[in-house]
């Protein structure tokens, strides 16, 4: 009896890990995959497992972020969108990741959406549940906010 008990138990726990695993990949990136520096960025999405068929910046697409500002006002709240574009209209699935880092490397500033394909995730905000669309060459992610540190600390770059 120990023995079947035990092997079901391990059983159960191979599938609830395995599956596990395969919603994390596909609802939402891992952290750090933005190529910023320091903690939490220091692989990109393609090297970080996640689309590792092409290199970083050679798939063909291109990443816009529109509304975010050159200049930010401590305590600002800022409304931006992600467009992901491709050459060819044959995309089926979306996703993006973005950090803001201060000069020593530090995550600074709050994400929040209402975009339901979208949420915070630890320092950055990314995809939730990529969403899945019909064959096409762009998508934006519309609906994302960024509020920037209460207190200035000096130049802030986005990375996604």
């Amino acid at each position: 009896m120990f023995k079947k008990l035990s092997f079901l138990i391990i059983y159960f726990l191979i599938i609830v890990v395995g599956t596990s695993a395969l919603l994390f990949n596909s609802s939402v990136p891992p952290q750090g995959a933005t190529g910023a520096p320091g903690p939490f960025g220091a692989t990109t999405c393609a090297s970080s497992g996640c689309h590792s068929d092409n290199a970083a910046n050679s798939g063909g697409g291109n990443v816009s972020v529109s509304g975010l500002p050159a200049n930010y006002t401590s305590g600002g709240i800022y409304n931006f969108s992600v467009t992901i574009t491709h050459s060819v209209a044959n995309r089926t699935r979306w996703g993006f990741s973005i950090v803001a880092k201060d000069g020593a490397g530090n995550s600074v500033g709050t994400w929040s959406t209402t975009n339901p394909n979208a949420a915070p995730n630890g320092p950055e905000l990314s995809h939730s549940n990529g969403p899945v669309t019909a064959a096409q060459s762009s998508f934006t992610f519309n609906n994302l906010t960024w509020t920037a540190p209460a207190i200035s600390t000096g130049n802030i770059t986005f990375y996604y």
